[in-house]
């Protein structure tokens, strides 16, 4: 009996009718596949922007130690380990170089000014420059002394860090043939000799030929001083 009834059954799956999908639902179905594809891509982009905001997020704003200033330092003058100290500080707010470490700077020669809390790079020291030398005094390689003989009045009370340019006329040419030949150049230092002045200026080679030039020719010259910054009033 259990036979017969598995033969019967077996038969009725072999008289069963082979199953029609319409194209309605084909299409629905296809367009399942789709949109689970579409959003298993954007689910992909997503992880790798997230990884890589994540990784960049890191990157820039990760702590490093590194050397800063306890206090406002006036140069030139040789570092001590208790003018400086190491603070964490993000990468990403950190200049393009740095020291990480206070022996690096120990007994180095400071040749700039430096506000507290400042990060020290090289460009605020010299090397094998003595502190009490006028070399210590700029920080490019050359430096162009100007006496007061050479130009057409007598030098204004400059300090330094003041601003000036240097301004050559020919007498026997007209006024648009006056020229500056030496701009925006830094005073180091003005130094005195009973009555008469000599101006110490920061310059490179190529500022200081003109003005050689222009004083081999006697022509005449003046400083022309720029104006102070202007302090915003709290």
């Amino acid at each position: 009996m259990i036979k017969s009834f598995l033969q019967t059954q077996k038969k009725q799956k072999k008289q069963r009718l082979a199953c029609v999908t319409l194209p309605y639902t084909q299409e629905i179905r296809g367009q399942r596949k789709r949109f689970q594809l579409t959003l298993l891509i954007l689910i992909l982009v997503a992880s790798f922007y997230t990884l890589h905001y994540f990784q960049q997020y890191q990157k820039t704003h990760k702590p490093i130690e590194v050397v800063v200033a306890v206090t406002n330092i006036k140069g030139p003058r040789t570092l001590a380990l208790t003018d400086i100290a190491l603070r964490e500080i993000p990468r990403g707010y950190l200049p393009s170089s740095y020291f990480t470490t206070l022996k690096e700077l120990e007994a180095k020669v400071l040749v700039s000014d430096i506000a507290s809390g400042a990060i020290l790079t090289p460009y605020h020291f010299k090397d094998s420059v003595d502190p009490d030398s006028i070399s210590a005094l700029f920080s490019e390689d050359f430096a162009f002394t100007i006496d007061e003989e050479w130009l057409m009045s007598r030098l204004p009370s400059l300090r330094p860090n003041d601003l000036v340019d240097i301004i050559v006329s020919n007498p026997k040419s007209k006024y648009g043939e006056t020229m500056i030949v030496a701009s925006q150049i830094r005073v180091i230092e003005v130094k005195k000799f009973k009555s008469k002045k000599t101006l110490v200026l920061q310059m490179t080679k190529e500022q200081a030929q003109p003005i050689t030039f222009s004083r081999g020719l006697r022509l005449p010259m003046q400083v022309l001083i720029h104006a102070a910054p202007k302090t915003t009033r709290l």
